[in-house]
């Protein structure tokens, strides 16, 4: 299972009814690493790992994901000369009661996708 969770390009994060971190994979690891400085751990808070912009929409979004709901969104991620459209979902992860127990939070980057759909847009609205 450790093999397929980090062959995955996306970022995957399990997180618990708390907000903290359960697991990752290497993809999630890079991330944090490179794009932010920080190095992701088991245990931890998962907010401050999260983009200031994006906090409080990930709080409500997790909350839903909480109640059963899965979650998903297209989020523009701007900082300091980076900026990079990511797909999230919200995965609630139940027990054997039905009762939710964690989150499964995946981040997709689909900056290529868009960039290419706003491209033919462009295109579209020049004829």
């Amino acid at each position: 299972m450790r093999g397929f969770f980090n062959s995955s390009p996306a970022c995957h994060i399990l997180i618990d009814t708390y907000y903290r971190i359960l697991d990752y994979n290497k993809e999630t690891e890079t991330f944090f690493n490179e794009f932010y400085g920080k190095q992701i751990k088991n245990g931890k808070w998962i907010i401050p790992y999260i983009d200031q912009t994006y906090q409080k929409k990930f709080i409500n979004n997790f909350q839903l994901a909480l109640k059963g709901n899965r979650v998903d969104k297209e989020f523009l991620l701007k900082t300091n000369n980076y900026e990079v459209w990511w797909s999230l979902s919200f995965q609630p992860i139940s027990d054997d009661k039905n009762k939710v127990i964690s989150v499964a939070f995946t981040a997709s980057n689909v900056n290529e996708r868009k960039n290419k759909w706003q491209k033919s847009s462009v295109k579209t609205n020049h004829f």
